[in-house]
């Protein structure tokens, strides 16, 4: 009897350490998973300010990198390319932020709307509309502005 009560008290003991290995091989493995989480979080926020080579740059605003794009284009781009070269450069950005961004760099002659939707490098504008004169209304007043006081925009 004396071996069945070693063999039941070794059986004991090895299903208690059996038991805490579970436990600590839980713990380890959410461990595990959490560093894997705050691995894989680094290296998205790491990619956001890596170049196309994956070289480490500093962050620029959007509207830096939209016209870097641009210049280093060899044709036009519309809105969704313009989108696409800014994600292969490591930003993720929205079609109305870019389309925003792009509508307010045209209107400073940062770079040049060719029509809706398109963009390219200023010095590509066909149009050439920093030397265009302002084109007149037909009764010799610039567009836009009040011909009287009721409000009538000519």
């Amino acid at each position: 009897m004396q071996t069945d009560d070693a063999l039941r008290s070794e059986l004991d003991q090895l299903q208690t350490e059996l038991a805490e290995a579970r436990i600590q091989y839980a713990r380890l493995g959410a461990k595990i998973a959490g560093l894997e989480a705050q691995s894989e979080a680094l290296a998205t926020a790491l990619s956001g300010i890596r170049g196309p080579r994956g070289e480490a740059t500093t962050a620029k605003p959007r509207t830096e990198a939209i016209e870097d794009v641009l210049m280093a284009a060899d044709s036009e781009l519309a809105i969704k390319d313009v989108i696409a070269a800014l994600y292969e450069g490591g930003r993720d950005e929205s079609y109305d932020n870019v389309a925003a961004d792009l509508a307010y760099l045209a209107e400073r002659g940062r770079i040049a709307r060719l029509r809706r939707g398109v963009y390219n490098r200023p010095d590509r504008d066909p149009s050439d509309r920093g030397n265009a004169q302002q084109q007149l209304h037909p009764l010799g007043k610039p567009p836009g502005i009040l011909s009287n006081r009721c409000g009538w925009r000519g």
